[in-house]
């Protein structure tokens, strides 16, 4: 009787530390949850008219359509992505798009346009159709991310339109490249890519102003 008792004593203790590691592992995975669980951060590029300068646009220069433009899926997406090798991307969960990177790509380039042609009329197609444009530029984005190392690329084809977007005038591509002041901060990274927009921004006008004389 005794030896049954010892046996079932040994049994319960068993039990009861099969429970206590059981809750131990249970806990220690809710924490660990927790732990990984903290609202993302939200990023948007910037235009000229945010860099401090002091530029606006005027409302002299010639009326512009932006669009289409297309940027490839694997960086038109919530997370913010960078280049880990030549052939393997990071996804950063935590940093993330404000909205979509290609609607905010055709603000910026419409806003930067709009100051370095000294011009409001300025649209966003196909979304407004409604004023008449002089000029129509549709950009094909095939690369625009930052590397482990801060070096941000931005790799675009575009075509400049005239007569309202029915005659092409010319095609060019942009290859443009910067560096993150610091690769380890992504509010660095946003900002160096938000650089790049400006300078192919800065070609376009450039192309704009030819096409005009």
């Amino acid at each position: 009787m005794k030896q049954a008792i010892l046996t079932m004593g040994a049994g319960l203790k068993a039990c009861v530390s099969h429970k206590a590691v059981v809750v131990v592992a249970v806990t220690a995975m809710i924490l660990g949850a927790c732990a990984e669980t903290r609202p993302p951060e939200f990023y948007t590029l910037s235009s000229l008219r945010g860099s401090g300068g002091g530029l606006v646009p005027g409302g002299a220069g010639p009326s512009i359509g932006i669009g289409p433009i297309s940027l490839p899926q694997y960086v038109d997406r919530p997370q913010i992505v960078t280049r880990s090798s030549p052939n393997r991307l990071a996804l950063a969960e935590f940093h993330k798009w404000a909205e979509p990177l290609s609607d905010i790509f055709a603000r910026v380039l419409a806003d930067n346009l709009g100051i370095l042609m000294a011009t409001d009329q300025i649209v966003v197609l196909p979304r407004r159709r409604n004023l008449p444009i002089d000029y129509q530029i549709e950009v094909d984005v095939t690369q625009f991310d930052t590397d482990i190392d801060g070096k941000t690329r931005l790799v675009a084809r575009w075509t400049l339109f005239g007569k309202g977007g029915r005659e092409a005038l010319l095609t060019g591509e942009s290859s443009i490249s910067n560096t993150a002041a610091n690769p380890a901060d992504y509010e660095s990274i946003v900002a160096a890519m938000s650089r790049a927009v400006e300078a192919l921004s800065r070609e376009v006008a450039d192309t704009i102003r030819a096409a005009m004389v």
